[in-house]
């Protein structure tokens, strides 16, 4: 696979998603009990993007016309959970099927057998989430066939700019406040900083540490929900809206619709740290697929920071696992710097996601954090492993007897085994006087 974003972005999307980037020929309905108000109210609302519409009640005849249409054709489907349920697993490998949406009463009961089926983009219960779907579906497919150009986006920010003096002060206001957070008002470089910050996020800050005072640094670099990255937050939400959204409606719907998703702030929390790293060419692409999939590395794990232990001069390994799309480079960190790689101390990545290290014969100066991210074109995950090195306390396997009788001018051996971790030193004794050995002078 190629190491371009871009390319990266257009791959896995195919893979993932199944977008096609042809119009849409027909949607098709089917429900044993369709009201007809509700779906005259959806092919008038839907009539900007599909003018032919089939409407059925009988599943049989349903199928029957799907499987008469050309492979050419592009078939959205509407159905109902239950006969959903029935007509998918014979029409969803068909070629002019598109993608299919279940409109039903139950939705958690839909998406247990709906979820098995990749063309099946939605499972809803609500009419204008169901037109919403197909609408903001539509016009990604759309953008996939035809990705915006770089002059009509600049061109639509200038017109956005001219046309919405609100949006302009809220964008102002943002970066007043991010001047504040900072303390910058009167700082002679504060252009050269707000602008890397505004193009690169928060992770710009690092190079201008030497310019604030140690507090406001701390807490800029390292508080989440802080001032600076509520502020970046709220910058980048309203460019998304003024610089993609001023001549994509559907963008902006997309958005609204997605607002109150876990994914949302995810997304806007990355771009507020990280900038525009993760766009490339494709803003808009990028954006849409951050807040649809789970496209950025994500550890598979229920805690991301965890400690375990092992016992001086045995091996042991940490491993954690990762999913997100595209080709993930793994790094490791010892104590926040890269962890050399060498005889001892190994990694082995397999391909469903998983980094393990392996430390042979574990050494006290192995004690510590272990830190390793996960790496893709849309982000960076992170999980953490505090490392203790055990001792175990010497134990005296075969001992000494008690009593030994032996022969004046004779030899007398005495043997004793310990084991412990490290290894026990020995030292003999006779009372309270420590025994040299001869060789030793």
């Amino acid at each position: 696979m190629s190491s371009d974003p871009s390319i990266l972005v257009s791959e896995d999307v195919h893979k993932s998603a199944v977008i096609i980037g042809d119009d849409i020929s027909c949607i098709i309905w089917l429900d044993a009990n369709v009201n007809t108000n509700e779906r005259r109210s959806a092919e008038q609302k839907l009539a900007s993007i599909v003018k032919h519409f089939e409407k059925f009640q009988d599943k049989e005849q349903c199928q029957k016309y799907i499987e008469e249409q050309s492979e050419k054709d592009r078939l959205v489907m509407i159905v109902s959970g239950q006969l959903g349920k029935e007509i998918v697993p014979s029409v969803h490998n068909l070629q002019q099927v598109m993608s299919i949406y279940v409109y039903c009463m139950n939705k958690e009961i839909n998406k247990q057998w709906a979820s098995r089926f990749i063309k099946v983009k939605g499972v809803v219960v609500q009419l204008d989430e169901l037109i919403s779907r197909i609408t903001i579906d539509h016009n990604i497919q759309k953008m996939m066939k035809e990705p915006l150009p770089t002059t009509n986006v600049t061109a639509h920010a200038d017109t956005g700019k001219r046309g919405n003096v609100v949006d302009d002060e809220i964008l102002k206001l943002a970066k007043n406040e991010i001047i504040c957070a900072l303390r910058l008002e009167k700082h002679e470089i504060k252009d050269t900083i707000i602008n890397d910050l505004l193009e690169n996020g928060r992770q710009a800050l690092s190079k201008y540490k030497d310019e604030f005072a140690p507090k406001v640094y701390t807490a800029a670099i390292n508080e989440n929900d802080g001032q600076l990255m509520t502020s970046l937050k709220k910058y980048f939400e309203q460019q998304w809206k003024i610089k993609y959204g001023s001549s994509n409606q559907w963008f902006i719907s997309l958005l609204e619709e997605y607002k109150d998703a876990v994914n949302y702030d995810s997304v806007l929390k990355r771009t507020a740290e990280y900038g525009h790293k993760y766009f490339k060419d494709c803003p808009i692409l990028s954006i849409v697929l951050q807040l649809l999939f789970e496209v950025q590395p994500k550890v598979e794990a229920a805690i991301l920071v965890n400690e375990q232990s092992c016992v001086f001069d045995q091996d042991t390994q940490i491993s954690w696992k990762f999913s997100g799309i595209g080709k993930l480079r793994v790094i490791w960190f010892f104590k926040g710097q890269p962890l050399p790689i060498n005889d001892r101390l190994q990694v082995t990545d397999t391909d469903d996601g998983a980094s393990t290290l392996t430390i042979r014969q574990a050494e006290f100066d192995d004690e510590g954090v272990y830190t390793v991210q996960a790496i893709n074109a849309f982000g960076i995950a992170e999980a953490q492993t505090t490392l203790k090195i055990d001792c175990i306390k010497p134990h005296i396997n075969v001992n000494l007897d008690t009593t030994l009788i032996v022969a004046k001018g004779a030899t007398l051996t005495l043997k004793v085994i310990a084991s412990g971790a490290p290894k026990p030193h020995y030292v003999w004794m006779i009372g309270n006087d420590e025994i040299v050995p001869l060789w030793s002078h």
